[in-house]
């Protein structure tokens, strides 16, 4: 007699986690955005003139997802925000402003409807609401997410007034995002892929994770690429040893307030780096890995100018 158990162990799970600012929200977008608007003054472009630059500037790296997609077949497909865009506030406080090169403004957007037009263009998948606001402040899952896009179609509701612990380093953010598929998917093989420009955030998340494998469940396997100026670098799989944290959002809150961590919200700075170390440094210790905090430390020390 075949179990549930059983039955799901044979399912491969594929997670792609997209970093934006930087990343998909890169310079060749950004130029294509600009001069489009700039080209036909459009005051008020539409949602299809809107996404042509960006599937354009992105088109090698999603031609090569696409194309995966295909021949690995898996089972389940989602995609989810890799960006530290976590809460409404910094997500507005991320679209801002850029000066271009002639001296003209360019305005950014949200990242979170393009998570949705991501999944449309692939034409597979499904798109994971998770934000970390959902998690700092005991929401359902994907409850951030489609308040932000709900007030982002219709700016007479109510606005959005969540909060988010900032991780520069995004550890807390790929922790919470892979233990909570893991919980969802406990008999699963996933493969986490995760997708970010700065290489500062993919070579101390790669020491972490390879330094203590533990971290992630052993049904687990982080892939993680540097996609900057459209130019993509696999870095090395990292295959999980540990058990799922089935309390993995009260472990991401013990991180923060082990380290006196803060809240942006849309009225607020972000924070100083001495003030974003503290969010991280000691955290772990005890509860999850011995030496934790001095890692953390060391990882911080070097994550400097670095995207959100």
């Amino acid at each position: 007699m075949t179990t549930i158990s059983e039955t799901n162990i044979t399912k491969h799970i594929k997670i792609i986690s997209f970093d934006f600012d930087g990343c998909l929200f890169n310079s060749f977008y950004r130029d294509k955005l600009y001069k489009l608007l700039k080209n036909r003054k459009m005051a008020n472009p539409s949602k299809i003139e809107l996404k042509n630059p960006f599937f354009e500037a992105n088109k090698i790296l999603f031609t090569g997802i696409a194309k995966e997609l295909e021949n690995q077949n898996y089972d389940e497909i989602f995609y989810l925000i890799g960006s530290n865009r976590q809460s409404f506030g910094i997500d507005e406080f991320a679209a801002r402003n850029v000066l271009m090169p002639d001296g003209g403004i360019l305005k950014l957007e949200s990242c979170f409807p393009y998570l949705e037009e991501i999944r449309d263009y692939l034409k597979i998948g499904k798109i994971d609401k998770f934000l970390l606001a959902d998690l700092f402040n005991n929401r359902p899952s994907g409850k951030s997410f489609d308040e932000a896009c709900n007030y982002l179609k219709n700016p007479s509701l109510p606005r959005p007034n969540d909060t988010c612990v900032f991780d520069p380093l995004k550890f807390t953010l790929l922790y919470a995002q892979i233990h909570k598929i893991a919980c969802e998917k406990p008999g699963a093989k996933i493969t986490y892929d995760f997708y970010d420009d700065t290489p500062e955030i993919l070579n101390e998340l790669k020491s972490m994770f390879t330094q203590y494998p533990h971290l992630l469940p052993k049904n687990v396997t982080l892939q993680m690429h540097q996609y900057k100026d459209l130019q993509i670098i696999d870095k090395p799989p990292i295959q999980g040893t540990g058990i799922i944290d089935h309390n993995y959002a009260k472990t991401v809150k013990k991180i923060a307030l082990a380290c006196g961590g803060e809240s942006l919200t849309s009225g607020q700075t972000f924070p100083s780096m001495d003030t974003i170390n503290k969010i991280l440094i000691g955290g772990l210790v005890g509860a999850l890995i011995p030496g934790a905090a001095e890692e953390l430390s060391r990882c911080c020390r070097k994550a400097k100018n670095i995207n959100l």
